[in-house]
């Protein structure tokens, strides 16, 4: 909870936003606001999507993915496609240092006039929930994006 803390407090003040005014934005108390900045609370997935588009932010960032294993890395060196490379990305999240390719790689679609690229809604609810998964439901998850990338 604390990194989460953290990059709230740090995106927050990197956008001269008052915890008065996010508050306002979110439609939370100020007092909300300062307890997750606190590390004493932490907020709902929705909640924290809300945050990441108030903020600017994606909501990888805000959540801190812990860095990945070797061999996650050299799984995704090794991959064979983009279908397998969005599959390890389902399997075992987006950490800090691939959200750009994760983001090359899934949303083109969601290009917009000025050429930036941001993930649509579902990959951002993806992002979220593979993070709160256990091994079991990361399997499920894997299984079922391996049956619609193959339909």
């Amino acid at each position: 909870m604390k990194k989460f803390a953290e990059r709230l407090l740090a995106a927050r003040k990197s956008r001269n936003i008052t915890q008065d005014k996010l508050a306002e934005l979110l439609g939370v108390s100020p007092a909300r606001v300062s307890s997750w900045e606190k590390g004493e609370e932490k907020p709902d997935n929705e909640m924290t999507e809300k945050l990441s588009q108030a903020l600017s932010v994606n909501p990888n960032f805000l959540i801190g993915m812990e860095e990945w294993e070797a061999d996650n890395y050299e799984d995704l060196e090794n991959a064979s496609s983009h279908d397998v490379e969005l599959r390890i990305f389902a399997k075992n999240g987006v950490p800090d240092d691939c959200v750009g390719l994760y983001l090359h790689l899934s949303a083109p679609q969601a290009e917009t006039e000025t050429g930036e690229i941001y993930p649509t809604e579902w990959e951002k609810s993806l992002i979220l929930k593979s993070r709160a998964l256990d091994a079991a439901g990361k399997k499920a998850l894997t299984d079922y994006l391996d049956s619609l990338l193959s339909s």
